[in-house]
């Protein structure tokens, strides 16, 4: 995180990408594994939109960095998190619709040739259970 702008960097491809904003928010509360839920009503208490298009619009994001392998999804349950205090609504910022911006200008260069030794097993889940 730098200055609210999340940049991502995907090690296995070389590709990068940023969110800022509520993207930013979200990438944050992703990292200290909040859930979706946790995640929406954060932004709409932060920021000028509401509960409803603030969680479509986490789920499209949130779609979109499964795709672009930057988190992978879990059924455990999230750890809980105390709850921030919602600001007044008049500190409330304004809201834009979160975008995860893509940039493959770097791809050879950031790729780690091979692959960072466990990636893709990170990638991939957990070990199976063996019997």
């Amino acid at each position: 995180m730098m200055d609210g702008e999340a940049i991502l960097i995907n090690l296995s491809s070389g590709m990068y990408y940023s969110m800022d904003g509520a993207g930013g928010l979200m990438w944050q509360l992703v990292e200290g594994h909040a859930s979706i839920e946790e995640i929406a009503r954060t932004v709409s208490a932060r920021y000028l939109v509401d509960l409803d298009r603030a969680t479509a619009d986490l789920l499209r994001l949130a779609a979109e960095l499964v795709a672009a392998q930057l988190v992978l999804t879990s059924s455990a349950p999230a750890p809980e998190a105390p709850e921030a205090p919602a600001p007044p609504p008049s500190e409330r910022s304004p809201y834009e619709t979160p975008r995860l911006n893509a940039y493959h200008d770097m791809a050879d260069l950031l790729a780690l040739d091979p692959p960072h030794p466990g990636l893709a097993s990170a990638l991939s889940g957990p070990p199976s259970e063996k019997s």
